[in-house]
């Protein structure tokens, strides 16, 4: 499988210039040719490198918010669990705080009815 991300592209053209690079000044206007590449090389191997430190800054960030998003939620259910304790777990009260009296997702299923099969 050919790799073809920007990395193996920047190898690339640093392999192929340094291959060229001795050939380059008997082709006329090669040496321009050959600075221009070498220029446009480092600036892509340089934002490479910013995007490769961003993207790793990116998911720092995004582990550091679901950590807080973790702490908000227990800190909130604290909170509800001593309204609840304090108003009552059916006080319709809790409903306008936005507290459930039984959270939905925690609460047990009703078993289906298993219907008989039918005979044939």
């Amino acid at each position: 499988m050919r790799d073809t991300s920007f990395a193996d592209k920047i190898s690339q053209c640093e392999v192929a210039v340094q291959n060229i690079q001795e050939l380059a000044p008997n082709i006329p206007g090669g040496d321009g040719h050959l600075a221009e590449i070498r220029l446009q090389v480092d600036a892509l191997r340089t934002s490479q490198e910013s995007i490769q430190l961003l993207r790793a800054k990116l998911t720092d960030l995004v582990i550091l918010r679901q950590q807080q998003s973790k702490k908000a939620s227990g800190a909130f259910r604290l909170l509800a669990a001593a309204a609840r304790s304090h108003y009552g777990f059916a006080n319709p009260l809790l409903e306008s705080f936005n507290i459930r009296s039984e959270h939905r997702a925690k609460r047990g299923r009703k078993k289906k009815e298993v219907k008989p099969a039918p005979e044939v």
